[in-house]
C-alpha cells in the first residue's frame, strides 16, 4: 500500500528506515483517507492511538502513518479470520512501535 516502512542494514552499520516510494497511489489514498476520517471523528480506538502518538512526540504525519497501519492491520485480520470489527482489539497484535 505504501504506508510501510522499508529497513536496510549494509554490514555492521546503522539500520536505514523510510517510506516506501513504490506504491498503489489509489489505495495508499485511500488508507490515509480513512485514517484521517477516524482521527478527525474521535471517540474511537484509531483516535486514541493517534493522540497517544503524538503525546509520545511522534509528529502528526507519522502518528497518522501508524493509524493507516494499523486500520489496514486491523482489517487484513477481520478478513484472515472472517470476523467482526471488535474495538477492543484494535492495536493489540499489529506490532507497531512509537519508537520507530
Amino acid at each position: 500500500m505504501g504506508i510501510g516502512l522499508e529497513r536496510r542494514r549494509s554490514g555492521g552499520g546503522a539500520e536505514r528506515v523510510w517510506v516506501a516510494q513504490y506504491a498503489n497511489r489509489m489505495l495508499k489514498s485511500v488508507i490515509l483517507g480513512a485514517a484521517k476520517s477516524a482521527i478527525a471523528s474521535g471517540g474511537n480506538p484509531f483516535a486514541d492511538q493517534y493522540e497517544r502518538w503524538i503525546h509520545e512526540g511522534l509528529t502528526p504525519r507519522t502518528a497518522r502513518r501508524n493509524v493507516a497501519r494499523s486500520q489496514a492491520a486491523t482489517m487484513w485480520s477481520m478478513w484472515k479470520h472472517g470476523s467482526v470489527y471488535e474495538p477492543k482489539r484494535v492495536g493489540a497484535s499489529t506490532g507497531i512501535n512509537a519508537s520507530r
